[in-house]
């Protein structure tokens, strides 16, 4: 198994555009966008289960520019 646990970084705020970038530099797949729980989570396929799961930190699910925090992932 690749070693995924760098990838994304507890302690980093994220853009949802910096998720989807890293998103398609891996070919991940988003396969939770953000719901009225302000959540994104990432597998590594379409028909992946979660590995990563993101909370909002500014704004929520109707706003543009929301960032991000990963709250939880499969890789540690």
């Amino acid at each position: 198994m690749k070693n995924y646990n760098s990838i994304f970084s507890k302690d980093k705020i994220y853009t949802e555009d910096e998720i989807c970038e890293i998103c398609d530099k891996y070919g991940f797949i988003i396969t939770d966008c953000i719901k009225d729980d302000g959540e994104i989570t990432i597998g590594l396929d379409e028909n992946d289960e979660p590995r990563w799961e993101f909370s909002i930190v500014t704004g929520d699910y109707l706003t543009f520019n929301r960032t991000f925090k990963l709250r939880w992932t499969e890789f540690e």
